[in-house]
């Protein structure tokens, strides 16, 4: 008997599930469910005994995996076939695609995620919210962390294929977390892991599987560094945008102020002088005097510090908007109610969804202000940023300064992180290491970054001596 797989469009569709309380999908714990978890526990865990890590491909599959073409064209989304078949190849240009696999063992059973992402557990068949035969729908965890409501309804039968998941491109569409999937997708992602996972257990054996994973692992899912020169030879306009945005006399001042080797990493420049209080309005008057430090356009809403602030920072941090501007005790109680990562602090956007923090700090001392940039441009921008606060004669130190003139005299290394990681935690990977840039690999001029990375050795998977 023939059973389905799931394709890579597919899984990417999956993979845009995000629910901030895994797991994204319940599973029946039925025959295959068992099966995979018997196979994985031939895998020796590597990071801690709780997870046991292997990548495994996915077919491209037939175009109708990427989606319904009669569907999107009555959307507005593709035009003519040509148009639709061209996108799916620009968007899949190889007959497979890779996915890191890891399966942890949790209090409350066996935990599978995708590329770090996708979170799946597997519920005893007689507890799950849906019949085991014939499944009728699997339900994706809801955005409160329950289930979601599950309507039965009609469903193919599983063994004759999934029904197609349409994603438009990596990163287009979002999957609403209170989605359903039908049963014969679900079932067809169990059956691709139950392969994977018994292609990996079977070349272990044989001493073929780290080999081949050195010869296939794509580059955009391994862990690398490259000189930031050799990225600037590649890629000449990063270079031009340093230049403009500081000079190297400007550099020199910012190493002397905040990155003298006599001074303590996070230091306030000009010793210990503090700001005697704190309020919303100081606040949002220091980041006006960093936003026109880094020559960003006056805000078309006015020009006072709280347009510029509510121009530029993240707008999900309204609370300096809401509060008394002019209250020490009102920001002193934010502060303490929220701390650090608060989204009031996020006052610059950068890649990867995260965001150059300006930290109010205060100690027995009084108040100063700290700034914990992002990777590029961010970190560039946090030089003159830094600078015009000094100027305005405010306390402030930089988080990493000393690495933030390295990097823009070009003298330090970027670090390159799996395509599935987010760049504001791929620090995580380089562990030790001062990494104030990452980037994930360019789809631009990839083969010249790619033979100018010093990569890490590929991962390595080997089988458990116990089996368990």
């Amino acid at each position: 008997m023939t059973t389905a797989t799931c394709y890579a469009p597919e899984i990417d569709g999956l993979l845009r599930i995000r629910n901030t309380r895994s797991p994204d999908i319940v599973l029946p714990l039925d025959m295959y469910a068992r099966t995979l978890i018997a196979l994985t526990n031939g895998i020796s865990p590597a990071g801690g005994h709780s997870r046991r890590t292997f990548w495994i491909p996915a077919e491209r599959g037939p175009i109708e995996a990427f989606g319904d073409f009669a569907q999107l064209h009555a959307n507005g989304l593709f035009d003519t076939r040509e148009e639709f078949e061209r996108h799916w190849r620009t968007c899949y240009p190889d007959g497979e695609r890779w996915y890191r696999i890891d399966r942890l063992t949790l209090s409350d059973g066996y935990r599978f995620r995708v590329n770090e992402r996708l979170g799946i557990r597997f519920r005893p068949i007689e507890e799950a919210a849906f019949p085991a035969t014939p499944p009728s729908v699997l339900a994706i965890g809801a955005s409160d962390g329950s289930m979601a409501d599950v309507t039965p309804v009609s469903a193919p039968d599983p063994m004759a294929g999934a029904a197609p998941i349409a994603p438009i491109a990596p990163d287009t569409q979002r999957v609403p977390a209170t989605s359903r999937i039908d049963a014969g997708l679900g079932l067809s992602l169990v059956h691709w892991l139950v392969h994977g996972a018994e292609a990996c257990v079977r070349l272990c054996a044989r001493n073929e599987y780290n080999g081949m994973l050195r010869r296939r692992l794509p580059f955009d899912m391994r862990t690398g560094r490259i000189p930031r020169r050799d990225w600037w030879e590649i890629f000449p306009e990063y270079r031009e945008y340093a230049l403009r945005m500081i000079s190297s006399d400007e550099i020199s001042r910012f190493e002397r102020l905040f990155a003298g080797a006599d001074r303590c990493p996070s230091a306030v420049a000009d010793g210990g002088r503090r700001l005697p209080s704190m309020t919303a309005r100081a606040y949002v008057e220091a980041c006006a005097a960093g936003y026109q430090g880094i020559g960003l356009r006056a805000p078309g809403t006015g020009g006072s510090p709280f347009d510029w602030y509510g121009s530029y920072a993240n707008p999900q941090g309204r609370a300096l908007r809401d509060m008394d501007e002019d209250s020490p005790s009102a920001f002193e109680a934010l502060l303490l109610e929220a701390g650090e990562r608060a989204h009031e602090w996020e006052v610059r956007s950068a890649p990867g969804f995260s965001w150059t923090r300006l930290l109010p700090v205060h100690d027995g001392s009084g108040w100063s202000f700290r700034i914990a940039s992002a990777a590029f441009p961010s970190w560039i921008e946090a030089m003159p940023f830094a600078l015009a606060l000094h100027d305005a004669g405010l306390p402030v130190a930089v988080d990493h300064a000393a690495a933030l003139v390295q990097a823009a005299r070009g003298e330090d290394v970027i670090g390159i992180v799996p395509h599935y990681v987010p760049l504001d935690e791929g620090g995580n990977l380089f562990a030790g290491e001062s990494m104030p840039d990452m980037v994930h690999l360019p789809h631009e001029r990839a083969g010249s970054v790619i033979r100018r990375t010093i990569w890490d050795p590929t991962p390595e998977v080997h089988l458990s001596a116990q089996g368990r």
